[in-house]
């Protein structure tokens, strides 16, 4: 991805750690390489990114919602090639989708369930959360300084591996209170099992309770300082007392993200080879969260990116 950028070229970070991020999605779980492919099937992502975020659709679920089907058609088209690609030559290795094809109850339909949730979830999140932290460490050059010198010493100039995410403690710190500030799943629901009173409310049973992640990360009754960037607060000698699921970036429970590992693993190594090989200045400093299918930057992260040469 970065091989494409110019020397002092001003970028979206929003829509470059898309692309990246869809490809390690791709690469990782169906075995894949995405990258020929993007530049026709990424606008039916970002369709269909809009179809399942908030919108009268929540209050009118009838209301006809056109042009969106065509969106549908092309990724349906890609992930039913995968398919079809990987039943005839066979499981390319311990896959996600070759998992699936090889299991003999399996349709393709099926499989296409599946790859589309793992496709369209699996990434968006972690598109929102490398966007946002890219946006908090521009907006403190003094953490962003941290966190670079934090990933030469820790890689010993190498590109970074698993091996080297527990020497990255910044870098965590600073992840966890992006997630914090800006968690990408920013609320959550339930269904009551039973009848409770929760706040002063009487909530009947089968009703749909909303939970706002995103007030909850920033109540001033459970954290210091809310609404303010520190990301010493995660360090394990920090001392701030945090009641239970008062920090839930990744929801909490039995439906806890599934992706959760993954999600942080491939965060900190795209940020830290990223720190590796290229400065990075904000150039927009009016940012807004927009509250979509994730919760997204608006109207972006535009960032002045300069190579360090030798690293790069």
């Amino acid at each position: 991805m970065t091989a494409d950028w110019r020397p002092g070229q001003v970028v979206d970070m929003l829509v470059e750690m898309r692309k990246v991020a869809l490809r390690i999605l791709v690469g990782t779980l169906f075995g894949a390489d995405i990258g020929p492919d993007l530049p026709r099937l990424l606008p039916s992502v970002l369709r269909m990114l809009a179809y399942i975020s908030p919108g009268l659709w929540l209050l009118a679920p009838a209301l006809p919602r056109p042009g969106y089907r065509r969106a549908l058609v092309a990724i349906d088209e890609y992930l039913y090639g995968l398919i079809a690609a990987r039943r005839a030559h066979g499981p390319a290795g311990e896959d996600l989708l070759s998992a699936l094809v090889a299991h003999p109850e399996l349709e393709d339909d099926t499989i296409r369930d599946q790859l589309l949730t793992m496709f369209i979830a699996g990434h968006d999140t972690s598109t929102a959360l490398l966007a946002w932290t890219l946006y908090l460490l521009g907006s403190h050059p003094a953490a962003m300084h941290r966190v670079r010198e934090e990933c030469a010493s820790g890689a010993g100039g190498a590109a970074p591996g698993l091996e080297m995410l527990p020497r990255l403690t910044f870098l965590e710190a600073v992840l966890d209170e992006s997630l914090r500030l800006y968690p990408p799943i920013h609320v959550a629901n339930r269904l009551a099992r039973h009848e409770l009173a929760l706040g002063g409310y009487r909530i009947a049973q089968g009703t749909r309770v909303m939970l706002s992640i995103y007030l909850t990360h920033r109540d001033p009754k459970v954290w210091r300082e809310p609404h303010t960037f520190r990301p010493e607060r995660f360090a394990p000698d920090d001392g701030e007392a945090r009641t239970p699921f008062a920090y839930l970036p990744f929801g909490g429970g039995p439906r806890n993200c599934i992706g959760a590992a993954f999600g942080k693993a491939e965060s900190s190594l795209v940020l830290a080879r990223l720190m590796q090989t290229h400065e990075f200045e904000l150039v927009e400093t009016n940012v807004r969260p927009h509250m979509g299918a994730t919760l997204e930057p608006r109207p972006g992260v535009r960032m002045r990116v300069s190579p360090l040469w030798g690293r790069a």
